[in-house]
């Protein structure tokens, strides 16, 4: 029997009843948009959650401004699950309450007013006793269920007072709420202490941004919860030099926007926090084991007198015997406006030939007891000659009480130096990317300085570079006491070689 096409209408009864199951097809056909290549993953996302929406899920997808992201997965998806899944509940989150609202809105004019959404799932029909902007429920089976099928709010707002089928959480950040590390915070804190509990067992969950910085949302997701993620990186301008989205963006328009801001460009634009070839810090010198302290008692016989003196040396399993001028830097949280810092505390020895071994950090928030008693411990293990605390332009009451407790402790007060913290990072690049400054990569705290320096001036927290500035600053300028003959004058040899 030959084969008989089947009719238009057999075929677009076909694609409908596909549409309401196959995330691509209702996107094009609802959306009425052609996708670009690089939203190809993202439908592969939402496909994926859609067949298993309570596979336990997480994905996080950066993307450039203007790239679609909202329109197809905060709006188009949304609209999807509501239409396969009537009887769940949903949640979006977005950087503030107003652009909430207006991708609720925009989901429920798609229910209320699209004709190609009543055709894929002619079922889904508002329920007009509760129909508002920023929540609504479709007519459901159960009539005791009360809760929204959609609900959408802020990133720092409570929004969330029942559970949810899955989130999504879109551009959770702007310019406003990634001024101070305590914003950024706060909202990561409401998303794991208001929002994640009242997940579902298994719910989905996913992130829709533009990075902002190291320590965002998406940076601090990534970090405490990075094994229930997924990441999904599109930039603006791919690895062999094209545009992401030729049909919209030429490779020239956005050079353009690249050049007179690249740090920008690099972590809005590309994804990269930690601003690609315009970050201060590429790596960190390291040396392996431990440098051992070791005391031991001269007896010096002048005539028939004898003095006793401590011989201290510095040991390392490689280098040998180190002769070291130690010193300490330390950047308070006492300082106003810094009550939510670490406080960061930097042992280091400066040798004969001008490299600085760094000894040993302390990090905490500290108050002022805990702070003395960290002083004091620091002073009685490695007796430095200097400890440099950063205070205020003013002079800071707890930092000079500090001074006051300890009076017989070589605290050496310094005003924030001019010029700001890129001057601080610019001054140490030479220092750190020539290797004369070396860190122990043995120790247990080296991983997370690590992290903080490489990605200072992008990251929440810039409190190790400030207090290693301290320690170098003063540390690396100063001359090496073997530099000095018996006489006590400089020895032209020593210094020159």
């Amino acid at each position: 029997m030959p084969y008989k096409k089947p009719s238009k209408q057999v075929q677009f009864k076909a694609l409908i009843k596909k549409a309401s199951t196959n995330f691509e097809l209702f996107a094009k056909i609802v959306g009425k948009i052609k996708l670009g290549a690089h939203q190809q993953e993202w439908i592969r996302v939402c496909q994926e959650i859609s067949d298993n929406p309570f596979g336990n899920l997480g994905y996080v997808i950066v993307a450039p401004p203007g790239s679609g992201k909202s329109l197809i997965i905060a709006v188009l998806f949304s609209a999807f699950m509501i239409g396969r899944y009537p009887n769940e509940h949903f949640g979006l989150i977005s950087y503030s309450n107003d652009p909430a609202k207006e991708r609720a809105i925009a989901v429920r004019n798609i229910i209320e007013n699209s004709s190609e959404y009543h055709l894929i799932f002619p079922d889904i029909l508002p329920d007009k006793r509760s129909w508002g902007t920023k929540s609504f429920r479709i007519q459901r089976k159960s009539k005791t269920d009360f809760h929204p099928t959609f609900r959408a709010g802020g990133a720092t707002s409570s929004i969330v007072s029942y559970r949810l089928s899955g989130v999504i959480i879109d551009d959770p950040h702007d310019p406003k709420n990634t001024t101070t590390s305590e914003m950024k915070e706060k909202v990561y804190a409401n998303w794991s202490r208001a929002i994640k509990t009242r997940l579902l067992d298994g719910a989905f969950r996913l992130c829709i941004t533009t990075r902002w910085a190291d320590d965002d949302f998406a940076g601090t997701l990534l970090l405490k919860e990075g094994n229930d993620w997924e990441e999904i990186i599109v930039q603006a301008i791919t690895p062999n030099g094209k545009s992401y989205w030729p049909e919209q963006y030429s490779v020239d328009f956005l050079k353009d926007k690249e050049a007179p801001d690249p740090e920008t460009f690099a972590i809005q634009y590309m994804g990269d926090t930690t601003k690609g070839t315009s970050g201060y810090f590429k790596d960190l010198a390291t040396y392996p084991g431990e440098i051992v302290r070791v005391e031991s008692k001269l007896r010096i016989q002048t005539g028939r007198i004898d003095h006793f003196t401590t011989d201290i040396r510095y040991i390392h399993p490689k280098e040998g015997e180190l002769d070291l001028l130690i010193g300490v830097g330390i950047d308070t949280a006492l300082k106003d406006k810094e009550r939510n810092d670490y406080t960061v505390m930097y042992v280091g020895g400066l040798d004969q030939y001008g490299k600085l071994w760094i000894l040993h950090r302390e990090k905490g928030r500290f108050m002022l007891p805990e702070m003395q008693e960290k002083i004091i411990e620091i002073y009685e293990r490695f007796h430095p000659y200097s400890i440099w605390i950063e205070d205020a332009a003013a002079g800071t009451p707890a930092v000079s009480e500090l001074k006051y407790k300890l009076p017989h402790y070589p605290l050496v007060l310094q005003n924030p130096t001019q010029g700001g913290k890129r001057s601080r990072a610019l001054s140490l690049q030479p220092y750190i990317s020539s290797g004369d400054v070396v860190f122990p990569k043995d120790t247990d705290w080296y991983e997370d300085a690590k992290y903080w320096i490489l990605r200072y001036g992008s990251a929440k927290w810039d409190d190790d570079l400030d207090a290693l500035f301290l320690l170098v600053s003063n540390l690396i300028t100063t001359t090496h006491p073997a530099k000095f003959d018996i006489d006590g004058r400089l020895n032209a040899r020593l210094i020159f070689g």
